[in-house]
């Protein structure tokens, strides 16, 4: 995540959820991903594979999408599809969108956990994603919104492989309880 625990725990309270107390008794972990450093993805590779996560939560994977992939040679890599040649090293693999969300997507499957996350949606886009890309590669797609003409949030899922559902969109509440279907 490219924002600071600390202002998304603040938030977090403000909508009725103490993610603090889950810090607390060890059962939420906040990891900060600097993307102005060279070697994000690594750091982001080595926390996923090192720790037990059941849950993984990417928010967003816009910025890294958009960056480009530097990682070291080491066993974790070894674990994850990276389709480079034998002279892999530190430099920069590729400077494709596709191949940057693939490596996420395979790290995140590799690590045999529940995992979402989010994209940046620019407001009038007929993509599901910023890049255009992300929703050809997740299971899944649920689309926040809003219909101005309503003065309403709006849900709706757009893909959910293996699963029947509606495509037509839900009204949402979102407060103390969270989000809530209306």
């Amino acid at each position: 995540m490219d924002k600071k625990a600390e202002k998304l725990i603040i938030q977090a309270k403000e909508l009725g959820f103490d993610f603090q107390s889950a810090i607390e008794k060890g059962k939420l972990k906040f990891v900060f991903l600097d993307i102005n450093k060279k070697l994000v993805y690594d750091v982001m590779t080595k926390e996923i594979l090192s720790g037990e996560y059941d849950r993984v939560v990417l928010d967003s994977v816009t910025p890294l999408s958009e960056i480009p992939l530097y990682v070291e040679k080491t066993e974790l890599t070894d674990t994850v599809n990276l389709s480079t040649s034998d002279d892999f090293s530190s430099d920069v693999i590729n400077n494709t969108s596709r191949l940057r969300l693939n490596y996420i997507k395979n790290l995140l499957d590799t690590a045999h956990c529940t995992s979402m996350i989010t994209s940046e949606l620019p407001f009038g886009s007929f993509e599901l994603s910023r890049d255009g890309i992300t929703e050809f590669l997740v299971d899944g797609i649920i689309l926040l919104n809003f219909d101005s003409t309503m003065d309403r949030r709006k849900l709706s899922v757009m893909k959910m492989r293996s699963t029947q559902h509606t495509l037509r969109s839900r009204d949402i509440k979102i407060g103390e309880s969270g989000i809530t279907l209306i």
